[in-house]
């Protein structure tokens, strides 16, 4: 379910009617700074509805509530559809990006395996806990611009050129948890984490995300299979909702313990 940006007067789907690569073209130009919206709410009604043609049971994952009101509108219109004899469930993963989709995927292969819906549902949130998202960002400039961080904190990194890791708390909320004064410091801080993560407990799988940096992101996929010993799912270019607030050049890891 695409999430909406409006930008030059126009709206658009998320990764369908807009890329990455545009929004940033669009970001740094004049005018408005771009916005972004829940899907509306008839949009996952009509969705409840033909999948409950073809499906005995549903199960929405979606990114974490307190950063949209996407999960609470999901809700209402699961709750209509159950009035109307689908199973549907409903699932806040406490996560976004690359993060969520490492649980869709699991959630994904365990009902390939046989789970049933009501058992991903108890599952779900033991996975949410056991995964990782880190993102070092240039610049917390586009983070300010969308809300996500104060102005008075993007102003203290731009004065002392910061380079923050962001990441996401226990409630799926935004958190800082690195200020180094370079990017390559931060990847190396990454690369520690993710490291000590998987010697704790060992990762079932890790991918890597990037904003408009593909090979800044290849380079550091490469340094963590050789830290780690094995290779991530994938590589991919992130959102664009998420580029938006992430800004130009982020790299991010997502990581799964088992």
């Amino acid at each position: 379910m695409p999430l909406l940006l409006s930008a030059g007067g126009s709206e658009y789907l998320d990764k369908l009617t807009m890329s990455a690569e545009s929004l940033g073209r669009v970001a740094e130009g004049k005018g408005l700074f771009p916005k972004t919206a829940q899907p509306p709410a008839h949009f996952f009604g009509r969705l409840y509805s033909y999948l409950g043609s073809h499906y005995d049971s549903i199960v929405a994952i979606h990114l974490a509530a307190c950063l949209s009101g996407t999960c609470e509108t999901s809700r209402r219109e699961a709750a209509k559809a159950r009035n109307a004899g689908m199973d549907v469930r409903v699932l806040d993963s406490r996560h976004l990006s690359g993060s969520l989709g490492l649980l869709v995927l699991r959630a994904a292969q365990a009902a390939e395996a046989g789970m049933s819906p009501s058992e991903i549902e108890e599952k779900l949130p033991q996975w949410s806990a056991k995964t990782r998202i880190l993102v070092s960002v240039t610049s917390l400039r586009y983070m300010v611009k969308g809300g996500r961080v104060s102005p008075l904190k993007g102003l203290a990194a731009k004065v002392l050129n910061l380079k923050p890791i962001v990441s996401v708390d226990e409630t799926g909320k935004s958190t800082l948890y690195g200020k180094s004064f370079s990017e390559e410091a931060n990847l190396r801080t990454m690369i520690k984490m993710i490291a000590e993560q998987h010697r704790e407990k060992p990762l079932r799988c890790y991918a890597i995300g990037h904003s408009n940096a593909p090979e800044k992101a290849s380079a550091f996929a490469a340094r963590l299979e050789k830290e780690l010993g094995f290779p991530p799912l994938y590589i991919t270019q992130i959102s664009s909702v998420v580029a938006l607030n992430a800004g130009p050049g982020a790299v991010s890891v997502v990581a799964m313990s088992e």
